[in-house]
Order: structure tokens, then C-alpha cells, then sequence
């Protein structure tokens, strides 16, 4: 019979549930043992044994996540995000890229576009490859802010973020949204009113989309 985390650790006590997981690991290993011992002794600030088990797991996302979570207890960021990229988790990469993106748009638009790579290698996050095309739109924007000499370059970059974004996820407002407000920078109205209706025809209560829209309007009126 299998013994399952709650089974140990919801129904005994701390150390009696270590012990057993213990005696389990010695008569016979199993993946999910070594994962619980693992996340054991990370939770007790026991670094090396937490690693000592998670390399006896078989290669999988779980053990990357631990590895990544003992590297990032070690102070190892680097070595940390490695093994986030691979496991993927989209979450923890996105608050490197979010971070790193304040002053380095660059260097967080490569860490995205890995991301984005192995998602697509994965093909089983088709939500997260949309939100990563985004994100890369949003970098490449700001790119563009931030160095005026490779502004048009970047910009075109971040039309091809949101319009892989809408792609994947038409049905997404703040995709379009992205998009329309992208057109309004680089001044192609029609294209702009273009996105801001599809934003508003998705949820015909967006404001942002309305103010888009009449923006949009404006200027396209004023254009000879």
C-alpha cells in the first residue's frame, strides 16, 4: 500500500512522519519519498540533505523546482533560475524577468525569450506562450523608451510580441489593449482603432478600450 504525505503527515506527528518516510527510503526508494524527505529538510534550513535527496529523484520538473528552491537558499540565483527555466516555472522566471526588467530590458527580454523557448518546447502551456510573447512586447517597448537609436527596431519587435499574443489568446483584452496602445505610438490610427474595438467588442464595459477607441477616432479624423 502507498503511503501518501497526508496519510504521514497529516495523521502523526512531525518526526514520527520522518521517521517512517526514513524507513521507507531505506527498504525500498521511490520518487515520492525522496520528494518528501527533500522538502523536508529544506523547510529545516537542512540544505545538503534536502539536495542529498533530490538528486536521488529521477529527472522531472518536481526535481528541478527542489534544486532551484536549494539554490535559492544557498544564495545561488543564478544556478537557481537555470533550474527554474528547465523545470519551467513560469512564475518564479517572470519575477526575475519583472525585476531585472527595471533597469535591464535587455538582458530581461533574453531571460523571457528563453522562457518562451522552452515553453514552446514543452507545447503544454499554450496560456503561459502567450503571456511570454506579451511580456516580450512590453520589454521591447520600453527598450525603445529607454534608447531612442534602436527605438524603431524595438517597437517592431513589440508588434510582433502582441500580435503572436492575440494569436494564441484572441479572446484576451489586455492583449489587445497592448496592441492598440503600440499602434498609438508608432501613430497607425486605423490599426489602433482596429485593436481598441476588438478589446471592446471582448468586454464592451472596458474603459481603457473606449478611451482607445475615441483616441484613435480623433487622430484618425485628423490625418488628411
Amino acid at each position: 500500500m502507498q503511503l501518501g504525505s497526508a496519510a504521514i503527515f497529516g495523521r502523526a506527528p512531525r518526526p514520527l512522519g520522518v521517521a517512517v518516510y526514513g524507513a521507507l527510503e531505506r527498504i525500498a526508494p521511490a520518487p515520492y519519498v525522496e520528494q518528501m524527505l527533500a522538502r523536508d529538510a529544506l523547510a529545516n534550513g537542512d540544505l545538503a540533505g534536502a539536495q542529498a535527496h533530490a538528486i536521488r529523484m529521477p529527472a522531472n520538473p518536481g526535481r528541478n523546482e527542489l534544486l532551484a528552491q536549494i539554490a535559492a537558499a544557498r544564495g545561488q540565483s543564478r544556478l537557481a533560475l537555470e533550474y527554474y527555466l528547465v523545470a519551467p516555472d513560469v512564475a518564479a522566471v517572470s519575477r526575475y524577468v519583472k525585476a531585472m526588467g527595471v533597469k535591464d530590458p535587455v538582458g530581461a527580454y533574453a531571460l523571457e525569450d528563453e522562457l518562451l523557448v522552452r515553453l514552446q518546447a514543452l507545447t503544454t502551456h499554450p496560456d503561459a506562450v502567450a503571456e511570454a510573447y506579451w511580456t516580450l512586447g512590453r520589454l521591447a517597448t520600453r527598450q525603445g523608451f529607454l534608447d531612442p537609436s534602436i527605438r524603431a527596431a524595438a517597437w517592431k519587435n513589440s508588434l510582433t510580441g502582441y500580435r503572436k499574443a492575440v494569436a494564441l489568446a484572441p479572446l484576451s483584452e489586455k492583449y489587445w489593449l497592448a496592441l492598440g496602445n503600440q499602434f498609438v505610438l508608432l501613430e497607425d490610427w486605423a490599426s489602433a482603432r482596429d485593436a481598441f474595438s476588438r478589446a471592446l467588442g471582448i468586454n464592451p464595459n472596458s474603459a481603457d478600450a473606449a478611451a482607445g477607441l475615441a483616441l484613435a477616432d480623433r487622430h484618425g479624423a485628423a490625418t488628411p
